[in-house]
C-alpha cells in the first residue's frame, strides 16, 4: 500500500476538481489538523432536507457540505486501514473514505469554515459556474 511508503507525519488531501481553493483555507485546515489530529473544509448547507415520506431531516445550517482540502496525521489513517483489514470496521464508501477511516481510528476531524467559491467541478453545469467565477462566459 502506498500509505506505508509515506514518511511524512501530516498529509493534505486535495484534488483538481476543487480549483478555487485558496492558500488561506489550506493553511487554516492544516493549522486545525495540527491541533485536533484532522480537519476538513466545510460549508453549512442553507437548505431544508426532507426524506421521501415528507419528514424534515435537517433544517438550514444543520448539515455541512465538505470540501477539499482535508488534512490529517498519517498515523490515524494508517490505523483506520489496519482496523478495516482486520475486519473490525465496515468498508468505507468512495466519497467518505478518508473521514470514515479516521473515525474508525477514533479521530474526529475539526470542520473548518470553507469558502462558497471552493466549488467541486463534476457535471458540465459546474464547469459553466466555474467559468462565471473566472469572469468568462465562454471557454478560451
Amino acid at each position: 500500500m502506498l500509505l506505508g511508503q509515506i514518511e511524512a507525519p501530516w498529509l493534505i488531501l486535495h484534488d483538481a476538481v476543487h480549483p478555487f481553493v485558496t492558500p488561506e483555507l489550506t493553511r487554516a485546515v492544516l493549522d486545525a489538523a495540527r491541533q485536533d489530529g484532522a480537519a476538513i473544509a466545510s460549508v453549512p448547507v442553507a437548505r431544508f432536507f426532507y426524506d421521501t415520506e415528507g419528514r424534515l431531516r435537517a433544517a438550514p445550517n444543520e448539515v455541512l457540505q465538505t470540501q477539499k482540502p482535508m488534512a490529517f496525521q498519517r498515523e490515524g489513517l494508517a490505523r483506520g486501514f489496519e482496523l478495516l483489514d482486520a475486519g473490525q470496521a465496515l468498508e468505507p464508501t468512495h466519497e467518505r473514505g478518508a473521514l470514515e477511516l479516521l473515525a474508525m481510528a477514533g479521530v474526529r476531524p475539526r470542520f473548518v469554515r470553507g469558502q462558497a467559491r471552493n466549488i467541486k467541478i463534476t457535471p458540465l453545469e459546474d464547469l459553466e459556474l466555474a467559468r462565471a467565477l473566472l469572469g468568462r462566459d465562454r471557454p478560451p
